[in-house]
C-alpha cells in the first residue's frame, strides 16, 4: 500500500506552517484547518500506537535474529542435554518424595490432635 501525506495546516498565534503527517488512505492529497488541540491529539494518537508497534517491531527483530542463530544440535550435544533433563527430573521427583514424606506425619500431629 503506498502512503499518501495528509498536508494538516496549522495556525499559531502569529504564524502559520504546514505540517505533513503520514496517512495510509489511497485518496487524493487534501489538506485541512487544524488547530493546535487536533495537532496535539493527532500525536498523542500516533504516540500511543507507537509505544504498542515499537514493542513488537523489536521482538520480531529480535526472535528473527534468534532463528537464524540457531543450529540443530548434533548427536553428541542432544545426548548431553537429554541425560542432564533426565537428572533434573529424577532429582525434583526425589525432593518432592522426602518433602511429601516428611509432611505427611507433620500433617497428621497437627490434624489429628484437634
Amino acid at each position: 500500500m503506498e502512503n499518501v501525506y495528509l498536508h494538516l495546516f496549522v495556525r499559531h498565534t502569529s504564524s502559520s506552517s504546514l505540517i505533513s503527517l503520514p496517512t495510509r488512505r489511497k485518496s487524493r492529497l487534501y489538506s485541512e484547518n487544524y488547530s493546535i488541540s487536533h495537532l496535539f491529539l493527532l500525536e498523542s494518537t500516533m504516540d500511543a500506537v507507537d509505544s504498542v508497534v515499537d514493542p513488537l517491531r523489536e521482538f520480531a527483530k529480535d526472535s528473527v535474529r534468534l532463528v537464524k542463530r540457531c543450529h540443530k544440535p548434533d548427536r553428541k550435544e542432544f545426548s548431553k542435554v537429554a541425560v542432564r533433563t533426565a537428572i533434573g527430573f529424577v532429582v525434583m521427583g526425589f525432593v518432592g518424595f522426602f518433602v511429601k514424606l516428611i509432611f505427611i506425619p507433620i500433617n497428621n500431629i497437627i490434624v489429628g490432635s484437634g
